[in-house]
């Protein structure tokens, strides 16, 4: 078998998601998500053609000393502390440091971004995408609560509000650089095909902003960070099992299922029918009975990247077909699929001629690979065959690069994320709750809709346990729903006591009596907002 051309072999598809197979860093993200939400989804024109780096940086100091009083007189100072506070650094200390731009701590702060080093692979176009059809009016909301202190007009700090050091520096800087919005129309993003997620981050923000005015304007932005990873993490882990579940619907001529979080019927996940059953470890303990069970639950999950790989792989295949101008063009998930459940005349012709394309020609020195003549001998379509046989290039390597996706927006090893593996590529991962993340998650469950708007309130730790697993999937106690085998029972009381203490730590509730039904999870903070 010949190696595919580019086109052949090629698997991002933004008809399923916008995001690319690559590690993501949410801090760029949030850069480049701050820059859609200042011209409502449109790129920016800069008209700065240098590179930033600290030396310009320090530089614009020195040229505006009533910015920086105190920073432009000692310029050593001001380059020490951009890069210890105020910077994003890759590589930094080897030959090819490069500054990314400035931490997210302003909507303005993407101006001062390298373009080629703020790459974050679709992250913020899918959030983007994901809040757009959700609850767009979020959007304006968000932009006011980063944006503050800004002069929409001038495009600059308006000289009165309020702000922390950081983010006066950062508007300090960014006042000095200008841009323009590109001036040709945008297309709306494509309608995610998991908007339910969608629905579910936008209630999350949304309940993260009624803290607007009790929490520090720069630790409610690292909820909201961790709020936005936690849900591109979910939303990947969804495709893995629909995308694979439309293929096979379409396949037998069935409909795709319907979905109460989709249609905001509710935001019980567990009545999707892709949901997701995420057992984490409460415990800290790598070797412990629940770790054991979250390292089951996790590699249940990783499994089904082989079965979302061929799906993409078929779907773009479907594509090329519909882009060769053998039938409508299809623009969108449904569309493709509709091929797949009725198959025009011409369809199998066009893939026997793809598969002749890439067969070894008989009679040269080179000869096919067994595993490609088993392929060709099966009794499948001529499209299964040759998505089979780009499987049989390309499958092994798009299961890896995807893992490592998942990896970087489950925050791996970071406090911020549910997913924990040991050192050693082949050691097995398992899902946590990190602190920052259990934290974040208990500042969102304490606030709750009422007749008169937002308001914080207190809650039952077993209803809390219940939120988790029917919100985001998340299982910390399974015999509270569900039967479990004899053997398992300990290792769930261990994990629901050690959430239990975790929630004592982090200083929510305060009762460790046995009376587990009757504790009480207080918020910190009080919050109440008019409907």
């Amino acid at each position: 078998m010949k190696q595919l051309d580019a086109r052949q072999r090629a698997f991002k598809a933004e008809e399923v998601t916008y995001l690319d197979r690559k590690v993501i860093q949410l801090d760029r993200m949030l850069l480049r998500f701050f820059e859609l939400l200042r011209f409502d989804g449109r790129p920016v024109v800069h008209r700065r053609r240098r590179a930033i780096d600290v030396d310009y940086l320090v530089d614009l100091i020195e040229q505006h000393p009533d910015r920086f009083p105190g920073l432009a007189e000692n310029p050593d100072v001001a380059r020490a502390w951009l890069r210890s506070d105020l910077l994003q650094i890759m590589n930094r200390g080897k030959p090819r440091e490069m500054v990314v731009g400035p931490r997210p701590f302003h909507l303005n702060a993407f101006k001062l971004a390298n373009p080629k080093a703020v790459q974050d692979y679709g992250a913020s176009t899918q959030v983007w995408a994901l809040l757009f059809h959700a609850d767009r009016p979020l959007l304006s909301r968000m932009m006011e609560f980063f944006g503050r202190g800004l002069d929409r007009v001038l495009d600059k700090y308006d000289g009165i509000t309020a702000l922390d050091l950081q983010t006066l520096a950062v508007l300090a800087l960014v006042d000095q650089v200008p841009v323009d919005p590109v001036s040709t129309p945008i297309r709306d993003p494509v309608l995610p095909l998991c908007i339910g997620q969608g629905r579910i981050m936008a209630d999350d923000l949304q309940r993260l902003l009624a803290y607007e005015d009790v929490i520090p304007r720069h630790v409610l932005a690292g909820y909201i960070r961790t709020v936005l990873g936690l849900h591109l993490a979910l939303f990947v882990l969804r495709l893995f099992k629909l995308v694979p579940g439309w293929v096979d619907c379409a396949r037998r001529g069935e409909g795709r299922p319907p979905c109460l979080v989709d249609d905001g019927s509710t935001q019980d996940t567990t009545r999707c029918p892709y949901r997701l059953e995420l057992t984490v470890d409460l415990t800290e303990d790598p070797t412990s009975p629940s770790a054991a069970l979250a390292r089951e639950s996790a590699a249940s999950h990783i499994d089904g990247v082989t079965q979302y790989v061929r799906a993409v792989i078929l779907l773009n295949r479907l594509k090329d077909y519909a882009s060769a101008g053998r039938t409508t063009p299809a623009k969108s998930v449904p569309d493709l699929l509709a091929l797949l459940a009725s198959p025009p005349m011409d369809m199998a012709g066009f893939f026997t001629a793809r598969i002749a394309d890439v067969r070894v020609q008989t009679g040269g020195n080179d000869a096919e690979h067994p595993i490609v003549e088993q392929i060709l001998a099966l009794d499948l379509s001529p499209l299964e065959k040759f998505v089979e046989l780009v499987c049989f290039q390309r499958l092994k390597d798009e299961r890896k690069r995807l893992i490592e996706l998942a990896d970087s927006l489950a925050q791996k090893n970071r406090p911020g994320g549910f997913m924990r593996q040991q050192r050693g590529a082949r050691s097995r991962r398992w899902f946590v709750l990190g602190s920052d993340l259990l934290d974040t998650l208990v500042q969102i469950a304490v606030v709750e809709r009422g007749p008169d708007g937002l308001q914080s309130q207190n809650l039952l730790i077993d209803e809390f346990t219940d939120w988790l697993r029917t919100r985001y999937g998340f299982v910390v106690y399974a015999p509270a729903y569900r039967e479990v085998p004899p053997e398992e029972q300990e290792a769930w009381r261990r994990n629901q006591a050690a959430l239990r203490e975790r929630l004592h730590q982090i200083g929510f509730f305060t009762d460790l009596s046995d009376a587990f039904n009757s504790q009480t999870i207080r918020p910190r903070y009080k919050v109440t907002t008019d409907a």
